[in-house]
């Protein structure tokens, strides 16, 4: 028999393959001791969410001539999970709500008639596979993917322009009058700006904070601002965010603006609101992905640059060294799916940094463009609400340290490599590699190379031996202790941790070079037995055990 993609004999979720003929022209019939579960043909009915996964047993009966045969094949057909359903159900409520508050009709603003009609047919075929206690994930897939592009279609066929009115030839048209000129306004236009002159940084003292008027979206500095504060960083206030620029882009943003004058040069930072209407393609984009994606507050585009009399004379887009972003929180939000993100041109996504403290959300950024705060949960289809490593691959998943193994997919007990830990610990301390790797297995090309490389350099891979890494071996849960604590020291920056742990019952299997490793990492939190109290140092890490003790890393 014949599985779909992902699936084993001991995780069913799609339609399975039960051949009718064998080697040597034997005929083969099948029967289920639950038809209505999987029938004769193969077809696979899952639980509904909430009911136990089903055990299924398919006999196969071979024939040839006269003589027959039975075998049997057991298996087990996992049950619908809740979070299935969650991204349609919210797909749903959204398109709902989207046509609640659309009119028809010729104006802007309006939608022309006949388009609500299919959204609603839309709605209305989503909420009937939603109800369909038997409906499979892919049928689950498949509506939202129809509901999201009926979706879209539908926001693209808003009026933008009204209706041209040509006037009847026997009216003479009326000679307009002159249109008035506008009122000069600032260089600026309509945006609020804060300036700031040499005095007003000479007064600073301590943590050197500067706020900007209410409203204010752009601020301007003298273009000494590294000398005139000490070389220290500044702080700019704004309503619900704050920029910290260190001195030494404040010192690159002078050194920009050699032979214009001083007096007329000025640094402006810019921290503009963006529309509420982007966040609906990124929010869309995450439930194409089983993402539920929100964004918390308001999305802002940054900029930095040095002007001349108020022309802009060079945008640095680059830093040296990263300025620190700090947001303000309204409301409760989930501290292990939220964070800050920059946002491309095509609404990728990229994760920038997330540590919250006091309501405040922090983090560091190289370049600026469009960021903000979202808070993302991934779902996957094989791993449910109830599964003990769930909290730690969402979190991972929505700080981009882990990925699926397809798009639904997780894979939560296959094993892991070496070359796939090291990439692990890379992404999750932020590591970058600076030079070229030691060892003769790892290609310079290949996928994990620099992954290696930062591990390594970072003093928490050795290698098998000095030329070898073994990247395509899979990690025993031993080297992963070591490992592990390795990158603990170069996280705390100190090894400065407890000698002792859990005594595992299987103690004397753990190879004497991790058994400090493995001790510590069980006193620390950072890595648990397998159950009544056993190690099992020489099983492979699987999936689920990797995103777990990462995760524990990171909260460590």
């Amino acid at each position: 028999m014949g599985y779909a993609e992902g699936d084993d004999a001991a995780l069913v979720t799609d339609n399975v393959t039960l051949p009718t003929t064998a080697a040597g022209d034997v005929a083969v019939s099948w029967s289920s001791d639950k038809p209505e579960v999987i029938s004769a043909a193969g077809a696979v009915v899952r639980p509904a969410a909430g009911e136990p996964d089903a055990a299924v047993v398919l006999t196969a009966t071979l024939t040839k001539g006269e003589a027959t045969d039975k075998k049997t094949f057991a298996v087990v057909v996992k049950s619908m999970t809740i979070e299935d359903r969650t991204a349609l159900r919210q797909a749903i409520d959204a398109a709902q709500a989207l046509l609640d508050g659309a009119v028809e009709g010729a104006n802007p603003g309006q939608y022309p008639a006949g388009s609500k009609a299919a959204l609603q047919a839309a709605v209305a075929a989503a909420e009937a596979a939603y109800g369909n206690s038997a409906a499979t994930a892919q049928q689950l897939d498949d509506a939202l993917a129809s509901l999201a592009s009926a979706a879209d279609a539908f926001k693209k066929a808003v009026i933008t322009q009204g209706p041209v009115i040509v006037p009847d030839p026997a009216t003479p048209t009326p000679t307009p009058t002159q249109t008035p000129k506008p009122t000069p306004t600032p260089a600026d236009g309509n945006k609020v700006v804060t300036t700031f002159n040499d005095e007003d940084l000479k007064r600073l003292s301590g943590d050197l904070v500067l706020s900007a008027a209410k409203d204010a979206t752009r601020v301007l500095l003298p273009i000494r601002a590294a000398d005139l504060t000490g070389n220290k960083p500044i702080r700019i206030q704004f309503n619900a965010i704050s920029i910290e620029l260190p001195a030494e882009v404040l010192s690159e943003a002078q050194s920009s603006a050699a032979g214009q004058p001083t007096d007329k040069t000025r640094i402006a930072l810019e921290a503009a609101p963006v529309s509420q209407a982007r966040a609906e393609p990124i929010q869309n984009a995450g439930l194409l992905n089983r993402a539920a994606v929100q964004v918390v507050g308001q999305m802002y585009e940054f900029s930095l640059s040095v002007t001349t009399e108020g022309n802009e004379a060079k945008k640095i887009s680059e830093f040296a060294k990263p300025l620190t972003l700090r947001f303000a929180l309204e409301g409760a939000v989930n501290p292990d799916l939220t964070g800050v993100y920059f946002i491309g041109g095509q609404n990728e996504l990229q994760y920038a940094g997330g540590k919250i403290e006091n309501n405040v959300i922090t983090a560091q950024v190289r370049h600026f463009s469009t960021y903000a705060v979202l808070e993302i949960n991934k779902r996957f289809n094989d791993v449910s609400e109830s599964n003990w490593a769930s909290p730690a691959i969402k979190s991972l998943a929505a700080k981009q340290i882990v990925n699926g193994t397809t798009e639904t997919e997780y894979t939560p007990n296959r094993s892991v490599s070496r070359a796939e830990f090291a990439a692990l610990l890379t992404r999750s301390l932020g590591l970058q590699s600076t030079g070229s790797n030691p060892f003769n297995d790892v290609k310079s090309d290949a996928w994990y190379a620099d992954a290696v490389t930062a591990v390594y350099e970072a003093g928490i891979v050795t290698g098998r031996d000095p030329q070898t890494f073994e990247p395509a071996k899979t990690i025993t849960r031993q080297e992963a202790a070591v490992m592990l604590m390795r990158a603990y020291a170069f996280q705390s920056g100190s090894r400065d941790v407890p000698a002792a742990g859990t005594v595992f019952s299987d103690q004397a299997n753990i190879s004497a070079w991790a058994q400090d490793a493995v001790s510590q990492a069980s006193a620390l939190g950072l890595l648990k037995g397998k159950g009544a109290n056993v190690f099992m140092p020489q099983t492979s890490l699987t999936r689920a055990e990797a995103a777990q003790i990462v995760y524990a890393l990171l909260n460590s």
